[in-house]
């Protein structure tokens, strides 16, 4: 490890940094470290967005899947840690279309229709997940709805 006064730049060349000044890298190390909305090594995240307000688990035979499952070195499985996963997954997203909404300059007075659509969705993933969930678990409130703030 190079002393403290030393750091590698991205090209590999070594520069010198005075002590105590900041690194003017270090925003982007650490930007690119934090996991962000980032979720890394889980195939089945793939599966999600091409499917907008779909279920992969319900549609075995779309040409996704079947695509999937050809070029895939190993089988695909959608069983209940599977099943769990990718609600777990389409509820991120929802959460993300919902709470982005207002940054992209809509709002659930603007845009009711994508507003419900979304509140629908993510009552439906909820109570999915409640439903699957073995004993006693702590999302069976869920299946009353959400009732999701104005935007």
């Amino acid at each position: 490890m190079p002393p403290p006064d030393r750091r590698r730049s991205h090209g590999g060349e070594t520069r010198r940094r005075d002590r105590g000044q900041p690194d003017p890298t270090a925003h982007h190390q650490r930007r690119r470290a934090a996991p962000g909305r980032r979720v890394h090594g889980d195939p089945l995240l793939d599966l999600v967005s091409p499917l907008l307000f779909r279920r992969a688990e319900d549609e075995p035979e779309h040409p996704l899947l079947r695509g999937y499952r050809a070029a895939a070195a190993k089988p695909l499985l959608l069983d209940a840690s599977a099943r769990t996963r990718l609600g777990l997954y389409r509820l991120h997203l929802y959460l993300l279309m919902t709470v982005e909404m207002p940054s992209r300059g809509m709002t659930a007075q603007t845009h009711p229709g994508r507003h419900a659509r979304l509140a629908e969705l993510l009552d439906e993933e909820i109570a999915a997940l409640a439903s699957d969930a073995p004993g006693d678990n702590r999302l069976s409130g869920a299946r009353r709805g959400l009732n999701l703030p104005r935007c």
